[in-house]
């Protein structure tokens, strides 16, 4: 009989508190907390924001970063994201999207 896979507790690297605050400041905040983050590294999110869940669903899907899970203890939700790509533009990224280069004045 083959021996179960103990499975691992995924342990942050990074933690916010984001109870108390509502829609848009949890993806603010966590976008701001992934930010100097390393790629790979783990943020958690706690938030009571009802909308949260949904919202947090949608952000991983647009930005391409990981949501690893999503937990509820009462009306508090965990979240986990692990940062998926450095968020630094890069040289002509800004330019494509109607800005100035990265590192150019006008």
């Amino acid at each position: 009989m083959p021996n179960p896979v103990a499975v691992q507790p995924i342990l942050p690297d990074e933690s916010i508190d984001c109870i108390g605050l509502f829609c848009p400041m949890p993806i603010v905040k966590t976008r701001e907390a992934l930010r100097p983050m390393a790629v790979g590294q783990v943020l958690e999110m706690l938030s009571d924001d009802p909308a949260s869940d949904a919202d947090m669903k949608s952000w991983a899907r647009r930005t391409g970063n990981e949501l690893l899970a999503i937990t509820k203890d009462g009306p508090v939700y965990r979240f986990l994201v692990r940062k998926v790509r450095s968020t630094r533009l890069r040289q002509g990224d800004a330019a494509n999207r109607g800005g100035p280069a990265f590192g150019l004045r006008p």
